[in-house]
């Protein structure tokens, strides 16, 4: 029914010289949706918060940082069906669900200026959205993606 997503966020990690950390991030996603009842032009867009723990592997030399680093934690989103002035189909226009985001990745960083490169999985819960089509609620999804960001 989708196909491949557009994403962004903006995130704030602490901790990142540390073994332990912790991120909160906003979060968003626009995709295409195809299903019958909804305009052709319809897509899937989703808003929403989390947080994680990450624990990180600081390997640090002078100004530089490498940092192999995972993470685990709790999240909110809403989704909506946008750019479809009809909806006749069997999913519902908007959804709210709890996400489990987790993953692992790589920090690279000199002197303030800090690049990651991460991998995260989403099990999603409480969703159901897609119930009356598929029989299953489910909107897991995975993305790879790199960030750019400073220290402070």
């Amino acid at each position: 029914m989708t196909n491949t997503v557009a994403t962004g966020n903006a995130r704030i990690i602490s901790g990142t010289r540390q073994f332990l950390g912790v991120e909160a991030a906003y979060t968003g996603s626009a995709r295409d949706i195809s299903a019958l009842g909804l305009s052709n032009r319809a897509m899937l867009v989703s808003n929403g918060i989390e947080g994680a723990f990450r624990l990180n592997v600081p390997l640090i030399r002078g100004r530089s940082i490498v940092e192999p680093f995972a993470f685990a934690g709790l999240g909110w989103s809403r989704y909506n069906i946008a750019r479809s002035d009809v909806n006749t189909s069997s999913l519902a226009s908007s959804d709210d669900i709890m996400e489990i985001p987790y993953g692992g990745g790589l920090s690279i960083g000199y002197g303030g200026f800090l690049a990651d490169a991460r991998f995260t999985y989403r099990s999603t819960y409480y969703n159901d959205m897609f119930q009356a089509s598929t029989g299953s609620g489910r909107l897991n999804n995975w993305s790879v993606g790199g960030q750019l960001g400073v220290e402070f």
